[in-house]
């Protein structure tokens, strides 16, 4: 997974730096005080730590909702989905909560938590629990929060938790090799281009995609794929047709996809 950054945005769209730290201010966030007042630690008070679990909560649904052209969010009912992965990531890391817990830490390990969880989707192959509207979800939500975590860490501004990655729209060539023993892969973009492109349009969020099979000066045989989108739908693409997986994944929600009436 690339880790992306847009530098332009974190130097000079990020709001001047503050006199106090980026844990202060995350903290404070959390626990409803002023920067001042907050020496970016838990009290211990029970209802310090139930205010700061809702205020944790109500931060990643916040992230959740500024993101959704992101996410490329089709059906209202995908926020929901979304959102129930992050109260999953939070209860989770609510239960790492102690008395010396530093609350900014836990923004990070949800983040952290979506990354991993969610981006394993086309790692060490699929067992059958990947369908086309899951893996979509995952890996945009873990490529989100990889980008948010690059970007924090990148600029400490905090407005990056409410505001959508930006790119702007641009046309690429992207090239697959194809290996022509490979016959179940060859057939899918030979004679279903049409269901294949639907599928990593999907997968990706770019705009448009339009495929042609050509060979090199080794005569090795490529799919050149003319995929317009922004900068982070792009790059999405580069990264699902690199992973070992990929073939195996597509051949499942391909077959899917034809065995729908």
């Amino acid at each position: 997974m690339r880790i992306l950054v847009d530098a332009s945005q974190s130097a000079c769209g990020a709001a001047p730096p503050s006199r106090n730290s980026f844990t202060q201010r995350l903290g404070a966030l959390l626990l409803d005080r002023t920067p001042a007042r907050s020496d970016g630690q838990g009290s211990g008070n029970p209802r310090d730590e139930a205010r700061l679990l809702n205020n944790l909560l109500k931060l990643m649904y916040d992230w959740i909702d500024s993101n959704r052209e992101f996410l490329f969010v089709k059906e209202p009912q995908e926020v929901g989905v979304y959102k129930n992965i992050m109260r999953d990531a939070c209860v989770k890391v609510s239960r790492s909560l102690s008395r010396d817990m530093q609350p900014h830490k836990l923004v990070i390990l949800c983040l952290r938590f979506a990354c991993a969880w969610c981006l394993k989707i086309f790692q060490g192959g699929s067992d059958g629990e990947v369908i086309s509207r899951e893996c979509r979800r995952r890996y945009r939500l873990g490529h989100l929060a990889l980008i948010t975590l690059n970007r924090l860490s990148m600029s400490g501004n905090l407005a990056y938790l409410r505001r959508a990655p930006e790119g702007n729209v641009s046309t690429e060539l992207v090239r697959i090799y194809i290996d022509r023993a490979d016959e179940e892969f060859f057939t899918i973009i030979r004679r279903y281009e049409d269901i294949f492109t639907v599928i990593m349009t999907d997968w990706s969020g770019v705009d448009t995609i339009q495929c042609h099979i050509k060979t090199d000066r080794m005569d090795e045989w490529f799919l050149q794929l003319m995929v317009t989108g922004s900068r982070w739908a792009l790059e999405r693409l580069k990264d699902i047709v690199v992973y070992p997986s990929f073939r195996e994944v597509l051949s499942l929600v391909f077959k899917r996809q034809i065995s729908q009436p």
